[in-house]
This record gives C-alpha cells, structure tokens and sequence, in this order.
C-alpha cells in the first residue's frame, strides 16, 4: 500500500502511516477493482460505503427523465465518492 498517496488524501490527511494502517483496518477497508465504464452504483441503490479513488477516475453522473445524461463531476485519484450517501442510513443514490 502506498502510504504517501494515501497521506495526500483528504481522509487521510495529517496521519502517519501507522495510523493511517490502524484506520484502514479498523474502517475494514477494501480494495476494489472496476472496468472502464463500468457502474460503481446504481441508482436507487442504498449505499453504506463511501470510496475513495485510488487510481484513474470516476464519473457521477445524472439521469433526467428524458434519460438525458448530465455529467455532475469527476473524481480522481485521491478523492473520495459517495461520502455524504454512505453517512445517511437508507438514503438512496440518485445516481445512474
């Protein structure tokens, strides 16, 4: 694990790398792979978890219902995602 990426991180910020290790293990931390387009969340999917970029980006994106795809932002390595659904019990994405 990369340490010093991690310390760059707004989560992670500040810590050194011991507490940065006691964090990742006591959050039960895991790492996860994806493929180029492929959906992270869905919408009306609950989510409990927040991310965090590690490499490449993210995109978020919003559906209207036209099915007219806006593009909200985009998260890059070091940036975390889904934060403010993954602190709010049932509360569901609204995005695609």
């Amino acid at each position: 694990m990369d340490f010093s990426f991690l310390r760059q991180s707004q989560l992670f910020k500040g810590m050194d790398s011991s507490q940065i290790k006691k964090l990742i293990c006591a959050l039960d931390c895991k790492i996860k792979s994806y493929k180029k387009n492929q959906r992270i969340y869905h919408i009306g999917q609950k989510i409990s978890e927040a991310g965090l970029i590690l490499k490449g980006a993210g995109q978020m994106e919003s559906l209207d219902l036209l099915a007219t795809r806006s593009i909200l932002g985009i998260a890059e390595a070091g940036d975390l995602f889904a934060e403010s659904y993954a602190c709010i019990p049932n509360r569901l994405s609204l995005f695609p």
